[in-house]
């Protein structure tokens, strides 16, 4: 992406003259540059100006430009953050000093916004270590409601199409083999630097061909069935930040239509990826599942892989662009080429990802510690989590926090249950995922009908069987009624209930269980010690469960 001679030494003549009015006023001024950007941070505020660039895939070279994206910028980001983003300004000239919204005659426009401490950053907070568990959520939670308002593209735009997302895979490959002459040219990479970075691309390439069939036709079968909405565009770690009003997103992309209006799978792969690029594969399982628990669009795993692969090369991309501009302005590029690179190393491991199918059932009366281990499970397998509570109150139009409905738990709602997560358990087989079904399964036809889609899968079958003392069972049960935070209605009379008339396992089921002992508290560290006989077996290690006792591992437990 060559950048054309655009004169912009005025323009930064002109952003000198608002550093130093903003200064004169009391202020210590702070200066940012992006690819596209230059921010002042003073007094609070932050001031975006775009810089007056034409790029191949943007023009902001001309003042008019610079207003309407300015303009589209804050209209879009405040779908996302309405406190951090406040009003466009005009910058004028009025008797020798720059003016912010004076009457002049506008020689520039900036994006005014609430400032924000750079440490509140993912980027940051994920390095230092600080990234938890309850900004994953909230940010999960964030995405699944932004997603679900948008409106879907027009069917006749060619937004999200497999066309327009092979036009920016293609684009993109092209891209990067454009850098690597460049940083061959100007001799920034080591041969073996050089070597790597061309590999990576030239795998990707090979593989993206192969894969645009079968990827081609579930991408138009989602955007037919309204998967395509206006989405963030650029969802990495940068653009997020949590603040003391929770989890915020920004700086999503205003100059592109089709590189926002794209399918919802592909706005979650950015932050997936990134997570995972920054070694938070745990952090990344856990974000995934709860977007999924909460949109229901399970069917969206079939082309995530497809989409972290491209999210991956858009980093590198930016990366090395970046480097080589700092090259070419004396400045230290280092640490900017490494990453680049690093992000094209990890879109090649992507394309030989395989995580291994499998089918694992929960066993065990409410209160036993299913969901949360079922929940922890996730993030040491890379599994995908489907919770019965969740997907019955889904099949009747329900919350999953709305309680106390007796038409839940008919004999007939419970059969259309288990059979929609069957049917959902099928679909996340077929896309290569393992899959935890969380639910009872008291019953003898309840898991029959998961062993014969195994069987039919080819794929390892677990039953993870949860077993504590009634006692413990009643003190869970009435805890978790005192704080109703739960998707589960389930009390201490369903648990009389099931306890009368459950169906213990057979003899031929027992040889799949892996008994554990919640009758304790157990730590996280126990969970993946329990779930090593699952990754060896989906690792092609060994099909064959073992039951483990558990009373070794009385740690904290979360219900």
């Amino acid at each position: 992406m060559d950048r054309l001679q655009v004169p912009s030494s005025e323009q930064s003549r002109l952003i000198g003259a608002v550093a130093r009015l903003l200064s004169a006023e009391g202020h210590a001024v702070e200066q940012f540059e992006t690819h596209l950007s230059w921010i002042l941070v003073a007094g609070g505020l932050a001031y975006k100006f775009k810089k007056a660039v034409h790029l191949d895939f943007v023009d902001y070279s001309t003042l008019e430009a610079r207003r309407f994206y300015c303009s589209e910028e804050l209209r879009l980001n405040r779908r996302f953050s309405p406190h951090l983003y406040i009003d466009v300004v005009a910058i004028s000239m009025e008797h020798g000093e720059a003016c912010i919204g004076g009457t002049g005659p506008a020689l520039d426009y900036a994006l005014r916004m609430r400032a924000f401490n750079q440490g509140d950053l993912w980027s940051r907070r994920v390095r230092a270590a600080r990234l938890g568990v309850d900004e994953i959520d909230q940010l999960a939670g964030l995405l699944a409601d932004i997603h679900s308002a948008a409106a879907p593209a027009p069917e006749a735009s060619d937004w999200g199409s497999m066309e327009a997302v092979a036009a920016t895979a293609d684009e993109t490959l092209r891209g990067l083999a454009r850098l690597c002459g460049q940083l061959r040219d100007r001799a920034l990479l080591t041969p073996a630097q050089l070597h790597q970075a061309e590999e990576s691309v030239s795998i990707v390439a090979e593989w993206d061909e192969a894969r645009r069939c079968t990827v081609g036709a579930m991408v138009e079968k989602r955007k037919a069935s309204g998967r395509v909405r206006e989405c963030h565009g650029d969802l990495h770690l940068r653009n997020i930040l949590t603040t003391r009003q929770g989890v915020q997103l920004f700086d999503c992309v205003e100059f592109a239509p089709s590189l926002r209006w794209i399918d919802v799978m592909n706005d979650m792969a950015f932050v997936i990826m990134d997570l995972c690029f920054n070694g938070q594969e745990a952090l990344a399982a856990r974000l995934l599942n709860g977007y999924l628990e909460k949109t229901g669009d399970y069917a969206g795993l079939a082309v995530l892989p497809y989409y972290l692969v491209h999210r991956a090369l858009i980093r590198g991309e930016v990366a090395l662009l970046r480097a080589i501009e700092q090259a070419d302005e004396g400045l230290q590029f280092d640490e900017t080429l490494a990453e680049g690179l690093a992000y094209l190393a990890l879109a090649n491991r992507l394309t030989r990802a395989h995580r291994g199918a499998a089918v694992m059932i929960m066993h065990g009366y409410p209160g036993s510690g299913k969901s949360w281990f079922a929940r922890n499970a996730v993030a040491v397998l890379g599994a995908v989590q489907l919770r019965s509570d969740v997907e019955r109150k889904r099949l009747l139009g329900l919350k999953s926090t709305e309680r106390g409905r007796p038409t839940l738990y008919t004999p007939a709602v419970t059969e259309m249950t288990y059979r929609r997560l069957v049917d959902l358990a099928d679909m996340i087989v077929a896309a290569g995922w393992p899959v935890i079904v969380d639910a009872a399964f008291l019953q003898g036809w309840q898991r029959k009908l998961f062993t014969e889609l195994a069987v039919k899968s080819g794929v390892p079958f677990f039953i993870l069987d949860m077993t504590a003392s009634p006692v413990t069972l009643r003190r869970r049960l009435e805890a978790r009624a005192r704080q109703d935070m739960d998707a589960s209605d389930a009390d201490t009379q369903v648990l009389e209930s099931q306890m009368a008339n459950a169906e213990p396992l057979t003899e031929q089921e027992a040889a799949h269980r892996i008994l554990i002992d919640m009758d304790c508290d157990m730590g996280t560290d126990a969970v993946a010690d329990f779930c090593e006989p699952v990754r060896q077996a989906v690792s092609g290690m060994t099909r064959t469960p073992r039951e483990r006792s558990s009373a070794h591992a009385c740690r904290q437990f979360q219900n």
